[in-house]
């Protein structure tokens, strides 16, 4: 059928609201120690969900009826774990709760208060350690498998703890620890402390010893090695996420591989796996990272010997969460841009084979074709340095225009985050509808090493929009898109750039799209989450002797500056960017007379989750950006 002619951002998509809407999260993939079952979460329409298939090929059975399995300790994550043929994961209220993966009812195993998260059953089955946030205090506790014990505290001290790790025998405990100011890929500490067992584990201060990291050494996901007395971690103690081996017998330290990729990335959510050991104990099987494309890679223990793993049916460019079963079976989620996220299994043994997907977080109705393909770019800024991005064109094959497309630029959150060759719900729906999208990793970006991570230290608010700026005008140079049709879109930070953008380049951007942004830094540091409340002090610099810089860069005290049309989302629940920040900027538009929307969403905290809210935020847009964008109705 021959292309229609419709203007750019008019075109009719298949990617509609509905779709988009339907996805389902899956997360945190994980088999039992036998390597019988596979367990994994689900969130559908806000609400978490566990699910465990087997070896049998039978349909994925749900068993956590009535429970709401999501964390709540920071961004969440760490929601369960598994033992012979139990599971304890976190549900109502924060609790811990014990079942079988066949029937029966949840049994609590903690009180009603506090929170947990990464629940850890000990090798005899008897204990759980877990990490816990309680009247403003994180630390490492313990709890009876049983639930007739009162929990127990275990590690205390810093300020955050993240990943503990039982050893095989259940008398050394590993884990993560940090301190405010830092942010886990700022700094942390790999500690282990033997424990002491008179009826229930406890651990003396004495016992811990400090075994790598520090406070500008960011070290992550500890695990024992299954056949040896040694420690394997993620550190980018040499500029990149790197693997390394601790031996607790000799108390020595091999640098397992170097590279200049990524092994690992900043921990904003609990539970995060980069890498698993065989069950052989002579190598790992890891995800190596490059530009954000990623590839799986054996390592060798003794050698450091490399080898990628090249499998027809792996094909993907991310990867994340990898669980090794004790069969050499790996599970792991795969996406790439024209595949949403899937939930895939291959055995490892040589010659590897079996892949298998156990399931889809979309329906995948759609062919290749009516997907837009990412083209990585990069481009240097007045200073020489290299910036990078992923382009998407628009893409339907059912029209054509004229002329140069407007363009979109997506601002990441964090910010220390990274945008990804991944299925993105999010430029599908604009580029299928006649949008350019570019998808920006600003300086402060993760997945480019420690350096230009750090780029970003001090300068927020400056350098990232400084970046969307380039970036625009990079593409309008190629005569990739339509100058005088910028958009600059985010969330959370990603919306703190929208604003800036907004009010330090007033006529750039001829729309602006902010979701949960931040407008004030002063409000911020005072009202955030524990997990962030001193993430201001690397980003902008500490009070009180920064207070000059957070005033000048707060959106809020420049609002009279912003002259395009602006739509803002909100979330009435949000811990993180409370409404306090939004209300405040639509104040000041009003007052200023700029061209504003504002959607407040019922029941939505930092980010949307349920059905309905995706699809009133995708519709309000469309009519934003028709009006202003394609149309120019100011």
């Amino acid at each position: 059928m021959k292309p229609i002619k419709q203007p750019f951002g008019t075109w009719s998509s298949n990617f509609t609201p509905n779709l988009l809407s339907s996805t389902i999260g899956l997360g945190e993939p994980l088999w039992d120690p036998q390597g019988e079952h596979l367990i994994w979460v689900e969130q559908r329409n806000g609400a978490g969900r566990l699910l465990v298939s087997d070896r049998s090929g039978d349909c994925p059975k749900e068993f956590t009826l009535g429970q709401n399995v999501r964390a709540h300790v920071g961004y969440g994550g760490g929601n369960f774990c598994v033992n012979n043929e139990c599971v304890v994961f976190v549900g109502n209220n924060g609790n811990l709760y014990r079942q079988t993966l066949h029937s029966g009812d949840a049994v609590a195993l903690t009180p009603g208060f506090g929170q947990c998260a990464f629940p850890q059953i000990s090798p005899n089955g008897r204990w759980v350690a877990y990490i816990y946030e309680l009247n403003g205090e994180n630390g490492i506790a313990v709890v009876s498998m049983d639930g007739k014990r009162w929990p127990q505290k275990l590690i205390t001290g810093a300020d955050f703890y993240m990943d503990p790790r039982w050893s095989s025998d259940g008398m050394s405990l590993a884990w993560i620890c940090w301190n405010h100011p830092n942010m886990p890929w700022d700094g942390t500490l790999l500690q282990i402390a033997s424990l002491e067992d008179a009826g229930a584990p406890y651990c003396l201060q004495e016992n811990i010893r400090t075994l790598a990291g520090g406070d500008s050494i960011s070290v992550i996901q500890p695990e024992f090695c299954p056949t040896s007395n040694s420690l394997s971690y993620i550190s980018d103690e040499n500029g990149w996420y790197n693997l390394y081996l601790y031996d607790l017998d000799t108390h020595t330290t091999k640098h397992l591989n170097q590279d200049a990729a990524e092994y690992g990335g900043p921990a904003w959510v609990l539970g995060m796996r980069w890498y698993g050991w065989m069950p052989d104990g002579q190598s790992l099987v890891a995800i190596r990272s490059e530009q954000g494309f990623a590839s799986l890679q054996s390592i060798d223990r003794e050698t450091g010997q490399q080898r990628p793993l090249s499998v027809e049916g792996l094909d993907y460019t991310q990867l994340n969460t990898i669980s090794i079963s004790s069969q050499g079976e790996l599970a792991v989620l795969a996406s790439r841009p024209d595949t949403p996220t899937r939930l895939i299994t291959a055995k490892l043994q040589q010659p590897i084979s079996s892949v298998r997907i156990l399931q889809r977080s979309n329906i995948e109705q759609l062919p290749t074709k009516e997907y837009s393909q990412p083209t990585p770019i990069q481009w240097n800024n007045e200073h020489e340095q290299t910036i990078y991005g992923l382009f998407y064109q628009p893409q339907n094959p059912r029209y054509r225009s004229d002329g140069l497309p407007p363009l979109i630029i997506q601002i990441h959150g964090g910010p220390t985050s990274q945008t990804l060759p991944i299925w993105k719900a999010d430029a599908q729906y604009f580029t299928s509808r006649g949008y350019a999208y570019l998808d920006l990793n600003y300086r402060g970006s993760s997945g480019y090493g420690r350096t230009y991570r750090d780029l970003l230290k001090g300068q927020w608010g400056v350098f990232d929009v400084d970046d969307a700026i380039s970036g625009a005008q990079y593409l309008v140079e190629q005569k990739q898109v339509d100058g005088r049709r910028l958009v600059i879109k985010g969330g959370s930070s990603g919306g703190y750039t929208v604003l800036q953008a907004m009010v330090n380049h007033p006529k750039f951007f001829c729309a602006g799209i902010c979701s949960y942004g931040i407008c004030d830094l002063f409000n911020l540091a005072k009202d955030t989450h524990k997990f962030e409340a001193h993430y201001t002090d690397s980003l902008i610099g500490p009070l009180p002797a920064a207070q000059s810089i957070y005033f000048e860069r707060s959106p809020i005290f420049f609002a009279e500056r912003i002259q395009n049309p602006l739509i803002l989302f909100q979330g009435d629940e949000d811990k993180i960017v409370p409404p306090n920040q939004a209300e405040a900027i639509v104040k000041a538009l009003s007052q200023h007379k700029v061209p504003h929307e504002y959607h407040l969403f019922k029941g939505e905290g930092h980010g949307w989750r349920r059905s309905e809210t995706i699809v009133a935020y995708y519709q309000a847009i469309n009519n934003f950006l028709e009006r202003y964008v394609v149309f120019g109705r100011n």
